[in-house]
């Protein structure tokens, strides 16, 4: 499809992919689907069509994927989607079996189902993605996602130097886990979401960027892994940590270079009175506290 061209099927209709299509910069395809062993190349405009089990949908630099997620009327994706830098994506449904591979923009309205993936790679940007039960969004290092929302049964996963960005509230559930060292959970507003969160080392961040610093008054983790955030104006502010996790270290703020605040685990260890620990490892410019009786 050239510059100027036009194709278009119906919904419904059967219009589809089993080769190669190549939609040229300044061309657009609509209504169809790229079928198992098809494969669109998109330099241009692609909207409302499926990418069914088996094929594969390429948004390349300046080429634009997009739909309105309504019945019938919607871009969906079982098979597999790949933007590249410069390429852009919005409203797609990934279903059981799909995967998109984001390296270059999802725009909005993102939709990640049972058994869908995305896949948010290094200089990836993801916004306003919702991932609902059973679906997976993974975030590698040099990914970055903002206003994202995870349903109950959602996962996220931030891999490395990764960020993901949640709208916080207390609609968000599911579960973030930190993959590696460097990681940054944004939550933002001051209503705290019901998300466990899982696998934080010294290195990664939780950023609530709605509480402003100046604020904050004390960091303290109670029992059950709840990490509670005591401020003057908002009150005492609970997130969930990962129940099963066991953390020596303990837990400071910080502001975060603008008007939020910066949750760390401390790179000090301590084992308090009456407690045994095992199998700690001290890193360089790591401290090590032994109470009484510990």
């Amino acid at each position: 499809v050239l510059s100027g061209g036009l194709i278009s099927g119906a919904p419904g209709s059967g219009t589809g992919v089993s080769g190669t299509l190549n939609v040229s910069s300044g061309g657009t395809a609509t209504f169809f689907t790229t079928f198992n062993g098809g494969t669109t190349n998109v330099a241009g405009v692609v909207h409302n069509d499926t990418v069914s089990s088996g094929g594969i949908e390429n948004i390349l630099s300046g080429g634009v994927l997009t739909g309105t997620v309504t019945a019938g009327n919607g871009s969906g994706d079982y098979g597999t989607i790949n933007i590249s830098s410069g390429g852009m994506v919005g409203h797609v449904a990934i279903y059981s079996g799909g995967v998109l591979n984001d390296a270059g923009t999802v725009l909005s309205s993102v939709f990640v189902s049972n058994g869908g993936i995305e896949n948010v790679l290094s200089g990836g940007l993801d916004i306003g993605t919702t991932v609902s039960s059973g679906g997976q969004e993974i975030v590698f290092a040099g990914g970055v996602t903002s206003n994202t929302t995870i349903l109950s049964g959602g996962t996220a996963t931030i891999s490395g130097a990764a960020t993901i960005d949640l709208n916080g509230g207390a609609g968000e559930a599911g579960s973030v886990t930190f993959v590696g060292s460097g990681g940054m959970l944004e939550i933002d507003g001051i209503t705290m979401p019901g998300t466990v969160i899982s696998g934080v080392v010294t290195g990664d961040t939780i950023d609530l960027t709605g509480v402003n610093f100046s604020s904050v008054t004390g960091v303290t983790l109670a029992a059950g892994n709840v990490l509670q955030i005591a401020t003057t104006n908002s009150g005492t502010l609970d997130l969930q940590l990962d129940p099963s996790q066991t953390f020596t270290q303990t837990f400071t703020s910080a502001g975060d270079g603008s008007t939020g605040t910066d949750i760390e685990l401390s790179p000090n260890l301590l084992v308090a009175g009456g407690q045994t620990s095992s199998g700690l490892v001290i890193g360089p410019g790591d401290t090590l506290t032994i109470l009484s009786g510990g």
